[in-house]
C-alpha cells in the first residue's frame, strides 16, 4: 500500500501499514495462532480487509479521476459554439429589430467556459432554442442546418457527461464510506486480537513480546497503539489533583507587617 499512499491520507496509510504488520505477524505465528481458534477467525477478518482496502481505493480514485478531462474539454468546445450562434443570433436581432434576440446576454467565450456546468447547459438550451426558431433568417448568417445538429448533438453529449460524473461522484461517496467502514473494522479487530494477545502473554511471552513491539512501532509520525482518550484523561485529571496538591501543601507568605503606631 506504500507504493502508492496518494490513495489514501497519509493516517489511513499508517494504519494500513499497522494492520499489514499485524497480518504478517501472525501469519509467520501461524503454529500459535492456529491454537486459538478466535484469534485465528479475527486474523482471517484482517486478512480480507486488506485485500479489499486496496481495490477500494483504487477504485474511489478512479471514479473521481474518470471523466474529469472529457468533461473540461466538452465544456470548452460547447462554449465556443454558444458564443459563435449566439453573436449571430445578436446580430440578427439588430438587424431585423428582434428585442429577444438583442436582449441575448453578450458572454465572452472566456465567461462561457466558466460557468457553472449546469448553467452552461441551460444556457445553451436556449440558445438553442432561438437557433431552432430563426435557423431559416440565420441562413444568412451562414449558420446552417448542420451546425444547429451540431450544436444539438454537443449539447446532449455534454449532458450525458454531467450525468455520468455525477453517477461517479454518488458511487465514489459510497466508495469513500466502505473505506472508512473498512477501517472502523479493523479498529475493532485489533483491538480484538490485542486483547487475546494479551490473554496469551504468560503462556506464549516470546510471541506476546513481539506483538507488543509491533503494535508500539511508529508509522508516518503515528504512534499506532496510543494511549487511549480515556487514560488521557485520567493523566490529565491526575496532574490536575497533584498541582492542586502540591499548592495546598505549600506555606503561604507572611503578609507585610502594619507599620509600627507612632
Amino acid at each position: 500500500m506504500s507504493e502508492e499512499p496518494k490513495l489514501l491520507a497519509d493516517r489511513l496509510v499508517s494504519k494500513y501499514d499497522m494492520m499489514d504488520a499485524v497480518n504478517g505477524f501472525l501469519a509467520k505465528n501461524g503454529a500459535i495462532v492456529a491454537l486459538h481458534v478466535p484469534l485465528a477467525q479475527a486474523h482471517q477478518k484482517l486478512a480480507q480487509l486488506i485485500t479489499m482496502i486496496p481495490e477500494e481505493a483504487v477504485k474511489r480514485f478512479d471514479l473521481k479521476k474518470g471523466s474529469s478531462g472529457s468533461k473540461i474539454l466538452n465544456r470548452e468546445e460547447l462554449a465556443h459554439m454558444n458564443f459563435v450562434i449566439s453573436r449571430a443570433l445578436r446580430a440578427l436581432g439588430k438587424g431585423k429589430k428582434i428585442q429577444e434576440l438583442i436582449n441575448i446576454a453578450k458572454y465572452t467565450e472566456k465567461t462561457l467556459a466558466r460557468m457553472r456546468f449546469s448553467d452552461l447547459a441551460n444556457e445553451c438550451l436556449a440558445i438553442l432554442a432561438l437557433e431552432k426558431k430563426y435557423k431559416l433568417d440565420l441562413v444568412l448568417y451562414l449558420i446552417s442546418e448542420e451546425d444547429i445538429t451540431a450544436f444539438e448533438d454537443t449539447i446532449t453529449e455534454y449532458k450525458d457527461t454531467l450525468t455520468q460524473i455525477n453517477v461517479n461522484r454518488g458511487e465514489g461517496v459510497n466508495s469513500t464510506k466502505e473505506i472508512i467502514q473498512d477501517f472502523d473494522q479493523s479498529d475493532d479487530i485489533l483491538s480484538e486480537i490485542d486483547d487475546i494477545v494479551e490473554s496469551l502473554m504468560e503462556k506464549f511471552p516470546e510471541f506476546y513480546g513481539e506483538y507488543e513491539q509491533i503494535r508500539s512501532v511508529l508509522y508516518f509520525g503515528v504512534r499506532h497503539k496510543e494511549v487511549t482518550k480515556e487514560k488521557k484523561i485520567q493523566q490529565k485529571q491526575a496532574a490536575k489533583e497533584k498541582k492542586l496538591s502540591k499548592k495546598a501543601k505549600t506555606p503561604k507568605k507572611p503578609g507585610t507587617p502594619p507599620p509600627p503606631a507612632l
